[in-house]
This record gives structure tokens, sequence and C-alpha cells, in this order.
């Protein structure tokens, strides 16, 4: 029997480090994306909260748009996600390579 699909929670952000992401999408509004740790969006939002329920619940502080008006939103830090592939592909290319070809890639990577 099929298994039906998990929906991403906010608690899963405990499981791979990753910030969650909270940024405002209305047009006017100049507020720069706001960062919590993965503790904080627990603590704030709930665990078993899915990114869809949160973003509900979210209102900007600068513009007071309310994410239930799909102005505000929220994700897993696409930077953090980013961070970590350099970081295992470093990782990888000190198997294959050396530690001093994965630390000139460190380097270029600018980790």
């Amino acid at each position: 029997m099929p298994v039906a699909p998990h929906l991403p929670v906010i608690g899963d952000l405990l499981t791979s480090g990753f910030r969650l992401e909270v940024y405002c999408q209305h047009a006017a509004c100049g507020r720069e994306d706001v960062f919590w740790t993965p503790e904080e969006a627990v603590a704030k939002l709930g665990a078993n909260t899915t990114f869809v329920q949160a973003r509900r619940m979210l209102t900007c502080s600068e513009c007071k748009a309310a994410g239930r008006e799909q102005r505000v939103a929220c994700r897993a830090s696409v930077e953090d996600f980013y961070a970590a592939q350099d970081e295992a592909k470093i990782a990888r290319w000190a198997i294959e390579y050396g530690q001093e070809a994965a630390d000139q890639l460190r380097r270029r990577l600018g980790r």
C-alpha cells in the first residue's frame, strides 16, 4: 500500500539545521528577509506546523501585510542549503583529491 507523502513541517528544520527564511512579497515593502534559527521557528510556530500553515500565521512587521493575503512567505533558507551543498562538495574533494585541493576549492567558493 502506498505511503502518503510527508509534508515538510517546521520541526524538520531541527534535523536539517537550516534556518527559516521569512520574507514579505508586498511590492511596496522594503523589508529585508528575516532568518530564524530552527529553535526559534519551532518555539514561535510549533514543530508540527507545515510551511503553508506557518505562512498563514505570519505578518510583516514593516507593512503589516499578512500571510493569509499571500503577501508573507517562509521557507527553509536557500543560503543554508547551498552552503551545505558546498561543504559536502569540499568533503568529497578532500577524499578524492586530497586536503590541499579541498582547501583551494574552499577558498574559491568563499567558504
